[in-house]
């Protein structure tokens, strides 16, 4: 026979064992809240962007401890690992468009184009048949 014990929360926010509840029902972790993750208007003091997202899993692992729910606990280290993804592609993706920019600078006025390279060009390999 299976003992049933009540397990207290108490340190636990609501906002999390929704997400917990969810999971039990789909598998899957819903951690993306856009209605609370806004940026504020920018008053040069404060940092404008809280992506609250990272807090929210980092909430979800200490419950899945709390309740001795490995496969919960995996699932939000998932998620993690995707959330590190996106981070590490929208970095990419800036950087791209920073450098994009200040390329299309330098050819439309003519600075430093074309560049001065010391690679060499490659080599042409062909193969006899």
């Amino acid at each position: 026979m299976i003992q049933q014990q009540p397990i207290y929360l108490i340190d636990d926010l609501p906002e999390t064992f929704d997400v917990y509840r969810l999971f039990l029902y789909t598998g899957k972790i819903f951690s993306n809240n856009a209605q609370t993750d806004q940026d504020g208007a920018d008053n040069g003091d404060t940092e404008t962007h809280d992506d609250r997202e990272w807090m929210r899993l980092a909430h979800m692992y200490v419950m899945g401890l709390d309740l001795g729910d490995e496969q919960f606990r995996n699932t939000v280290v998932d998620a993690l690992v995707e959330k590190v993804a996106e981070t590490v592609r929208a970095i990419a993706q800036l950087t791209y468009m920073c450098v994009s920019t200040d390329l299309h600078t330098r050819i439309a006025t003519r600075q430093d184009w074309p560049p001065k390279s010391t690679v060499r060009p490659p080599m042409a390999t062909s193969y006899a048949a």
